[in-house]
């Protein structure tokens, strides 16, 4: 399995529900896995870990503000999900605002930030932005993983955003030709056939599963999927962590 894995896509396009259902099935198998949210708009360990109390002491921002970052440091913020003592999130916290950090963190503490949680996991999961030119730390990322998944909603918008994300990834460190590309969520309704005609490298199509979203909402991470698209999903995610190998 890759040691770092980014993942970045189109709004809508299922990012965070997506790097939760590979974070968890990365902890069924026992693997350590660390699954970082930077999104400074909607703090993101309320959405990652619903059930668990937590509060601003727990935010990942105050690491991001200065060099020198150890694992002494960084431990104390990791939030445990309550069902998996192998799937860890960190994140900015409630009471985090999108003007309580600086608009962009300095590179070189986003890649100390990085080399310390790959110290302490098998897999670092990194839940990047849309727009990763506003987010140093999915750029940085991006720029350093094994492997980058791009994930795209199957409609013009997807297509569009493509065609634009592309131009501010010029720098040959981000493998754009690489990266595995996702449409996601895929509806009955949704013009796959004509994206595929379009968008080259397409190489997983995610349905759209209402239970995987109330998973998502209830934290409930780790109960079975009943209902086809939720196991049709489930396939899907298994597949792609054997291509992430």
């Amino acid at each position: 399995m890759s040691k770092l894995i980014t993942i970045y896509g189109s709004p809508g396009s299922g990012k965070t529900l997506l790097s939760l259902a590979l974070a968890s099935r990365l902890a069924l198998r026992k693997e350590n896995v660390i699954l970082v949210s930077s999104d400074k708009v909607v703090p993101h360990l309320k959405v990652l870990l619903p059930t668990v109390e937590t509060d601003k002491s727990h935010s990942m921002g105050p690491l991001l503000l200065k060099s020198g970052l150890t694992q002494k440091q960084l431990i104390p913020k990791l939030v445990f999900h309550p069902d998996s003592s192998y799937l860890a999130c960190l994140a900015l916290a409630p009471g985090d605002t999108p003007i309580s950090y600086p608009p962009l963190w300095e590179p070189a503490n986003v890649m100390e930030l990085l080399n310390v949680l790959s110290g302490l996991a098998d897999v670092v999961l990194v839940d990047g932005m849309s727009n990763p030119a506003a987010d140093s730390v999915t750029l940085t990322a991006m720029g350093v993983s094994e492997r980058v998944i791009c994930t795209l909603t199957p409609d013009r918008k997807g297509l569009e955003y493509l065609n634009a994300v592309l131009q501010l990834l010029r720098d040959e460190k981000y493998k754009t030709g690489k990266h595995i590309r996702v449409l996601s969520p895929v509806r009955e309704t949704s013009p796959v056939n004509e994206l595929l005609g379009i968008i080259e490298d397409v190489r997983f199509l995610l349905p759209y599963a209402a239970e995987a979203e109330e998973r998502m909402l209830s934290g409930k991470l780790f109960k079975d999927f009943t209902r086809r698209p939720g196991l049709v999903l489930e396939r899907r995610v298994e597949e792609l962590l054997e291509e992430l190998k």
